[in-house]
């Protein structure tokens, strides 16, 4: 992965080499570590941390910013009831603070990959409660997530499977202890 001047995330391995080989030769190694280069680092933990997301593949990156969209609709619905159910807002409000927080909790962070796989594999169920709901046989079957988003903006995920999906929340060690090492580009003038 590379994030170049831009703090654009590129997973691309050709465009990876072509940009190292293009920088790499006027470069000099740094064999002290300094304070810059511990800020670039932490830095550059902190924007894969941000963009863990954006390094998804699309479907999975997808069902991830369908459900963050969800959890909005979800809360607004369920606070407009005469009788709310608390504990179903605590839930959808822990999963935000989850998208919010990148992905980090209580000291680890979250496989988002894994996560996405668990959100998708609980939604393969509502695609057939979702097509038996319909009542205009005309309309189109839903077969795509899209699809699946409008209707379940009215008919939310329940609530065992939401808290059986936190509960099994795929944790792992924090990003920074996960990078074994690092091609950092310091500028002459920072160090």
């Amino acid at each position: 992965m590379l994030i170049n001047e831009d703090v654009e995330l590129i997973r691309d391995l050709p465009q990876i080499c072509s940009f190292l080989q293009s920088k790499l030769p006027n470069c000099s190694n740094i064999e002290t570590r300094s304070k810059a280069v511990d800020r670039n680092v932490n830095a550059f933990v902190q924007r894969i941390n941000d963009g863990q997301i954006y390094l998804l593949p699309n479907k999975k990156r997808w069902s991830l910013q369908i459900f963050e969209e969800l959890l909005q609709t979800w809360i607004k619905t369920e606070q407009q009831k005469d009788d709310p159910d608390k504990n179903l807002i605590t839930t959808y409000k822990n999963f935000q603070t989850l998208f919010k927080d990148n992905f980090s909790l209580k000291g680890y962070s979250i496989d988002c990959y894994e996560f996405s796989q668990l959100w998708l594999d609980l939604l393969y169920p509502y695609f057939s409660k979702a097509e038996e709901a319909q009542t205009n046989r005309r309309s189109k079957n839903i077969n795509s997530l899209r699809d699946l988003k409008k209707w379940l903006k009215d008919h939310p995920v329940a609530k065992k499977d939401l808290e059986q999906l936190w509960e099994n929340l795929p944790t792992e060690e924090p990003l920074d202890r996960q990078v074994a090492t690092a091609i950092i580009a310091v500028s002459g003038d920072e160090i």
